[in-house]
């Protein structure tokens, strides 16, 4: 038996692929400007396309769309400061936070929210911390007085009433004086 009968066939395919390689070759070397010139035009289309790419590193690209706390943080996006931020709301179910039970509730989460692990402390900021200001304008210019000068926890010393509620005609005048003075001027 020889071995020259079963390789005929691959090579009449090799000899077939290395024709049609050869005769690649000489279009591609025969037509040398044309090949030049769509290479040259493909090099310009794509550098002015790599030109229109612009860094966008947005904080929203990086948000899950269809999750639900996505959602409502695009519903309150005008209200809160930032994403990367954590909202707490102590809301009264009935009457008015400005009441002992209310203060003290509100003194509790803020100290509970102070000591959770990686915040800081002095990044949070509710009625019982001392970056929280009332502000208010004056003859002299403006000022901006701490409502709690110091952390202090509600107790009785304060005759029934917390600063932070002896604080707040004060702030509730000042904003009703803003609101009178906004709708004039519409």
């Amino acid at each position: 038996m020889s071995d020259a009968g079963p390789r005929a066939p691959a090579t009449a395919g090799a000899s077939a692929l290395l024709r049609g390689l050869q005769r690649l070759e000489n279009l591609l070397f025969g037509h040398r400007a044309a090949v030049l010139g769509v290479l040259a035009a493909l090099t310009l289309a794509m550098g002015w396309f790599a030109l229109q790419l612009r860094m966008d590193a947005g904080f929203e690209k990086q948000m899950p769309i269809g999750h639900e706390y996505v959602a409502t943080f695009k519903q309150y996006r005008d209200d809160l400061l930032g994403a990367n931020r954590l909202t707490v709301v102590v809301r009264a179910r009935q009457g008015t936070i400005w009441s002992k039970p209310g203060l003290t509730r509100l003194y509790d989460v803020t100290q509970a929210v102070m000591f959770l692990p990686y915040v800081s402390r002095g990044s949070v900021q509710s009625l019982w911390t001392p970056n929280s200001f009332v502000n208010e304008i004056t003859e002299e210019g403006f000022r901006a007085d701490p409502i709690i000068p110091a952390p202090s926890p509600p107790t009785s010393s304060t005759r029934g009433r917390s600063k932070a509620s002896r604080a707040r005609p004060r702030w509730a005048a000042m904003s009703a004086r803003w609101w009178r003075v906004t709708r004039r001027a519409r």
